[in-house]
């Protein structure tokens, strides 16, 4: 009989350690990616990574982009920043969102990255706007997206 209590009380107790990390579980919209914008035959292409997240009322995440001046190799400048504003877009087979923020040494960036399935196709896209007034609203027609030649981008869905 008290193995039998004890095995209860024991089930009840994982239970609700169990619905208790359910609750506080992070939920909402999700976007990742990395690799190096496809400049064809003239050298390696802008390196980015990036990873943002809709938590609770805000958006965390964190972009590293490496500009390389158009794959010419003649230099390269290295960028990391903050992600302040995320918005999904319905685009893309998988999906797309616009982030934006700011560069920790100073400027704001804007980036468009689009999920067109497999990765390492060139057919995810990604387009950086630096010196961009971050507006996770913008829907500017002009934009001009370039393949990710090496890498992809994940959309994740709200839960």
């Amino acid at each position: 009989m008290r193995i039998r209590i004890t095995l209860f009380v024991g089930l009840i107790a994982v239970m609700a350690l169990g619905l208790s990390s359910i609750g506080t579980a992070a939920s909402g919209f999700k976007v990742t990616g990395g690799g190096q914008t496809d400049v064809g035959d003239s050298g390696a292409g802008d390196t980015i990574a990036f990873v943002a997240m809709e938590k609770g009322e805000g958006v965390h995440g964190q972009v590293q982009y490496i500009d390389r001046e158009g794959g010419t190799g003649k230099g390269q400048t290295v960028f990391h920043g903050t992600v302040t504003c995320l918005t999904a877009v319905d685009a893309g087979e998988q999906g797309a969102a616009y982030l934006a923020g700011t560069w920790r040494d100073g400027g704001t960036f804007e980036i468009y990255a689009e999920d067109n399935g497999e990765p390492n196709q060139g057919s995810d896209l990604i387009y950086v706007d630096q010196g961009a007034t971050p507006n996770c609203e913008d829907d500017d027609d002009d934009d001009e997206p370039t393949a990710l030649g090496r890498g992809n981008v994940q959309i994740h869905s709200a839960e």
